[in-house]
Parts: C-alpha cells; sequence; structure tokens
C-alpha cells in the first residue's frame, strides 16, 4: 500500500499544476504543440494510476486484476515516453534528419512494448509472478526499459543541441526540456535495477514540475510581455494620431480653430 504514495502525491501535484491544461475546455484551440503537450500529461496520468493501482492491488493479494493492471502499466509507461519524444521534437521545431529517426524509433518502441505484452498473456517474456505472489522480470522487460531509457537519453540530448543554438528565453526552455529528460533518464535507468522502487513516478512528477514552471510558464510570460508592448505601441500610435489632428485643426499662429475644423464642421 505504502508504494502507491508516491504515485498518489505524483498525480495530486499534476493536477494543481497543470489542471488549466488537462481540463482545458477547448482543445480544438490548442496548437499542435499545445496538443502534444496535452497528451503527455494525459499519458503519465494513465501511468499514475496504473501504478497506484499496482500498489493497492498488490497489497490485497488481488493476483488476477494485478496481473491485469501490469499489463496496462508497461504500455502506460511505452506510451508516455512516446508522447514525451512526439512533444519535444514538435516543441523544438527542427527539420532534421535526427527529428524523423526520433519519431520513428519511439513509434516503433511502443509497438515492440504492445506485442511483447500480448506474447507475455501466453509466455511470460516480460514478467510473472510465482506461486507465492512474488513478481518478477523477464528479459523482454529489461529490452523495453532499456531501449526507453535510451530513447530518453537521445531526445534530451538533442533538446540540449538544439539549445546551444539558440538565445534569451528561447534557449532557457530548450534547455529545460533537456534536463527534465535527463533527469528521467537517470531515475529509470536505476529502476531498471530495483523495479520495486517508484522512481519512474518521481521522475515524471519533478519532470513535469520543471516543464510547467520554466517552459509553460515561461512561454505565458513572454506572450503576456509582447501582449503588453503591441498595447503600448497601440496606445502611442494613438496618441500620435490625437497629437496630428489637433494641430491640422488648429490655427498655428492664432491657436483658434483652423479652416480645414471650419470645413468639416459645416459639412
Amino acid at each position: 500500500m505504502y508504494y502507491s504514495l508516491i504515485g498518489v502525491l505524483a498525480l495530486l501535484i499534476m493536477f494543481i499544476t497543470n489542471h488549466d491544461v488537462l481540463l482545458k475546455r477547448h482543445p480544438s484551440s490548442e496548437t499542435p504543440v499545445q496538443k502534444k503537450y496535452r497528451r503527455f500529461l494525459l499519458a503519465v496520468v494513465a501511468y499514475y494510476v496504473t501504478d497506484i493501482a499496482w500498489g493497492v492491488l498488490d497489497g490485497l493479494h488481488l493476483m488476477f486484476w494485478l496481473y491485469v493492471d501490469t499489463e496496462l502499466y508497461f504500455i502506460a509507461m511505452a506510451l508516455g515516453v512516446l508522447c514525451w519524444t512526439r512533444y519535444v521534437i514538435e516543441y523544438l521545431g527542427n527539420k532534421s534528419f535526427f527529428r524523423r529517426y526520433l519519431h520513428y524509433t519511439g513509434n516503433i518502441i511502443f509497438v515492440g512494448v504492445f506485442v511483447m505484452i500480448v506474447v507475455n498473456l501466453f509466455y511470460p517474456v516480460f514478467f510473472w509472478f510465482d506461486s507465492s505472489g512474488a513478481y518478477h522480470t523477464g528479459i523482454a522487460r529489461h529490452i523495453a526499459l532499456l531501449s526507453q531509457i535510451i530513447l530518453m537519453l537521445m531526445t534530451s540530448v538533442y533538446a540540449l543541441r538544439v539549445s546551444a543554438r539558440t538565445k534569451d528565453d528561447e534557449r532557457s526552455r530548450y534547455l529545460t526540456i533537456g534536463l527534465s529528460g535527463l533527469l528521467m533518464f537517470v531515475l529509470v535507468s536505476v529502476q531498471m535495477f530495483e523495479p520495486m522502487l517508484p522512481l519512474y513516478a518521481i521522475g515524471y512528477m519533478l519532470s513535469c514540475c520543471m516543464l510547467h514552471t520554466f517552459v509553460i510558464e515561461n512561454e505565458r510570460n513572454e506572450h503576456r510581455r509582447n501582449l503588453e508592448s503591441a498595447l503600448e505601441r497601440e496606445k502611442r500610435q494613438l496618441e500620435e494620431l490625437n497629437a496630428a489632428w489637433r494641430m491640422a485643426y488648429t490655427d498655428a499662429l492664432t491657436g483658434v480653430k483652423s479652416m480645414l475644423a471650419y470645413s468639416d464642421k459645416t459639412k
């Protein structure tokens, strides 16, 4: 049961920090980047739900449902990595061969995990539970997790490389994306050898907080500053236009209304 507490905490933090994204009323108005980010968050939520359920079902020794949840757990894990990769390459927007490589690699890994999970129903290549209810991992689980770890690393390095070629706020956002991916890479690498530690959930929790604080909020602040600058320019233009009209309607020598003002008045 205690295993589930980290997942519950991470899920609560997710809804607190990203409720405006997760509960968006008009998803159709989102940009492609926002759609990818929202799908990534939903995949993380699905992972948290299966992770929380795993701890509860294990504590209650409901072996059938625990097996089903474990299958869904690994699918949600692979889906999260896939959505993360798609979000990063969409956000960076850098048209390159490596971008396409990451996209197709993410798809292949997800399909491969899904196929191995189906095979595991008939032959325990991914995981199994013994007669006492103890959890065991198979070779397919290690291959799947290792491939996801490598994909996280490549995606993070890609983001860091792109950040090195940019500047100002854009560079800090790209750098945050790369570092958050490296954080997940480290924690998931440790979990590969310690499967009962909730490091994957912790990695998602910390990375999502970093993305929300240093990427999403930074974008909003930049948009707000641009909007304020545009309003200020419009205000100055309006003041200049009013000043020009006053000059046109006022006689420079006498300070009274000009003939132009009189003509417009009598029209």
